[in-house]
C-alpha cells in the first residue's frame, strides 16, 4: 500500500501529479491512500496540519507494518 500526502497548494510538483500516481496505483490493482491538504504546498506549514500529518503516518504504518512494542 502507498500514502499519498500532498500540499494542494504545491507549485514545484502538481496536485495533479500524485492524482495521477494514486489513480495508476489503484489501476494496478494496488492500495493508494490519499490525503490532499488545502492551504499547504510544497512542505506543511500549518501546525495543525504537521501534526495531522504524523499521525495519519503513524496510523498507516501501525496499520500495515504493526504496532511498535509497548515500552516504547
Amino acid at each position: 500500500p502507498v500514502l499519498l500526502i500532498h500540499g494542494v497548494d504545491d507549485r514545484r510538483a502538481p496536485l495533479v501529479h500524485a492524482q495521477r500516481l494514486c489513480d495508476a496505483i489503484t489501476a494496478a490493482g494496488k492500495a493508494c491512500e490519499h490525503w490532499f491538504v488545502p492551504d499547504e504546498a510544497h512542505g506543511f506549514w500549518d501546525q495543525q496540519h504537521r501534526i495531522e500529518l504524523y499521525e495519519r503516518i503513524l496510523t498507516f504504518l501501525e496499520a500495515h507494518l504493526g504496532a511498535p512494542p509497548a515500552d516504547r
